[in-house]
């Protein structure tokens, strides 16, 4: 008895095995498996198809003229732990910040500049490039030694690049309207052309209108022909009038004898003996 049980679970057991082993056949020909490393991939790709553009700071030459250098230099204040701002100063862990401003860049003899910012000697520090370096110095230069993360204000930065344009025996001179357009120009929004694809889009949206649009618009053409139907209803509408009585409408038997008689009667009795004339009234 004890065998014949064992035996049971034994065939349940590999029946069991052998129905799994058929479903999972069975599955394989019915359901195509799917490569869900594949479809990351081409995700990915179509994804990396459009690479959004670029952050960059926002265009600040034309609010150095009226910047707040005393701002500026309070905000100065967190770069005095690397930089020295005195004229004939030392460097700190920085480069010297007297005269910076159009200064060549790794212009210090006495300053270690890091690799990065070695190869770009002999270019200028501008407004425009300041402006990009103190916003985000890693991203203006990558192997920059600076760890600053930037001030990411637009006016900020004009205040801090007024305050370092008065680190000079004679400051440069401001931007001009020619750099102040520029720098727009490179560094302000590019939806759109000016004065070309926005008025093309401005009359392609005045052309179509949208499903709202059209819907108030039916809306409001069957308001006013409703309107106007009432309108002409009300103006073709006559006042009733109000109906005639029995009395009015049939004359009573006295009155149609008194009109039978007045038919026979003559005009005037002096009729006959004036011949039928009317006499003439007599003159005053």
């Amino acid at each position: 008895m004890h065998d014949l049980e064992l035996n049971k679970i034994l065939a349940a057991c590999l029946v069991a095995g052998i129905i799994a082993s058929a479903s999972g056949f069975v599955a394989k020909k019915i359901v195509h498996p799917h490569d869900v490393k594949a479809s990351g991939a081409e995700a990915s790709g179509e994804a990396g198809a459009a690479p959004e553009a670029p952050q960059q700071p926002d265009p600040i030459l034309d609010l150095i003229a009226k910047a707040d250098a005393g701002h500026g230099k309070d905000l100065a204040k967190a770069c005095a732990a690397c930089h020295n701002f005195d004229k004939g100063g030392p460097n700190g862990v920085g480069p010297n910040l007297w005269d910076v401003l159009n200064r060549g860049r790794a212009a210090k003899a006495d300053y270690s500049y890091s690799d990065d910012m070695a190869s770009r000697k002999g270019q200028k520090w501008t407004y425009e490039d300041l402006n990009h370096f103190i916003w985000k110095p890693k991203s203006f230069v990558p192997g920059t030694k600076m760890t600053f993360p930037g001030y990411q204000k637009a006016q900020d930065r004009a205040d801090v690049i007024a305050f370092l344009r008065t680190l000079a025996d004679s400051p440069p001179a401001l931007p001009t309207a020619a750099d102040i357009a520029a720098e727009k120009k490179e560094l302000g929004p590019k939806d759109a052309a000016p004065g070309k694809d926005v008025g093309k889009g401005a009359d392609k949206n005045a052309k179509t209108p949208s499903a709202g649009d059209k819907g108030a618009a039916k809306g409001d053409k069957k308001a006013g022909g409703k309107a106007a139907d009432s309108t002409k209803d009300k103006a073709d509408a006559k006042p009733a009038l109000a109906p005639a009585s029995a009395d009015a409408a049939k004359p009573d038997n006295g009155d149609a004898a008194a009109a039978k008689g007045d038919d026979k009667k003559p005009a005037d009795s002096s009729g006959d003996s004036s011949g039928g004339q009317v006499p003439t009234p007599p003159a005053d």
